[in-house]
C-alpha cells in the first residue's frame, strides 16, 4: 500500500509513499518489496508479484 520511510534502530516512520496503484482493500502483494534511491533523491521500488519496477520522482514544494 505504502512505502515506509524511517529509522530501524528505532522502529519509528517518518514518511508515507501511497502506491498510485494500491487498493486499500487488497493487501497481499499490492506494494513495493524492493526500494532503493539515487543521488537526486528519486526512489525506485520493485514489486515481484507483478514483476514492475516503479521510478518514484522527488517533488520539492
Amino acid at each position: 500500500m505504502v512505502i515506509r520511510i524511517g529509522d530501524a534502530k528505532t522502529d519509528w516512520v517518518d514518511y508515507f509513499i501511497l502506491l498510485p496503484t494500491g487498493d486499500p482493500r487488497f493487501t497481499k502483494g499490492n506494494g513495493a518489496e524492493f526500494v532503493t534511491a539515487d543521488a537526486a533523491g528519486n526512489l525506485y521500488g520493485g514489486k515481484p508479484s507483478t514483476r514492475k519496477f516503479q521510478k518514484y520522482v522527488r517533488v520539492r514544494p
